[in-house]
């Protein structure tokens, strides 16, 4: 993390713009550091939380759920995910739908994002193995696209 200006002067009813920037250079989710901003007078301690992530891909696939985005940072983010590899070496991700719905004939359906969190343009995805998928009845809304850089595709 990286701050500029790292100390500036305010004048009364003023504002200081300060340009926070985060560069890694190894992947991982658990960066982290608290920012302490020096006022003088204040008797308030003011504090400003960073975090931030590092993948070696630009490009991620994530649960979108509240209790997901809420979990504390971690490689695993589907929380009922045994850890395995798959055939390529990449995580083997797996849901299991709900058997009421099943039963009941009902449809049931489990968002994830694409995202790109890359600078240098739009990344495309695509879902391998559909028709084996939609012979089983799933379905894959989009099986494939390009997501633009700083963006999302649920």
């Amino acid at each position: 993390f990286d701050c500029t200006p790292p100390e500036a002067p305010v004048p009364a009813e003023g504002e200081q713009t300060v340009a926070l920037t985060f560069a890694p250079d190894t992947q991982s989710l658990s960066y982290a550091a608290m920012l302490n901003i020096n006022v003088p007078n204040q008797k308030e301690k003011l504090e400003f939380r960073l975090v931030g992530r590092c993948w070696q891909q630009a490009m991620g696939l994530y649960e979108n759920t509240p209790e997901a985005k809420a979990a504390p940072l971690s490689i695993d983010r589907f929380k009922d995910q045994p850890k395995q590899e798959s055939e390529d070496g990449g995580i083997a991700l797996a849901h299991v739908f709900p058997q009421a719905a099943a039963e009941a004939g009902e449809e049931a359906t489990y968002e994830v994002v694409v995202s790109n969190c890359g600078a240098k343009g739009a990344g495309d995805f695509s879902f391998e193995n559909i028709k084996e998928a939609e012979e089983l009845g799933f379905t894959l809304d989009p099986p494939s696209g390009k997501v633009d850089a700083g963006g999302q595709v649920a």
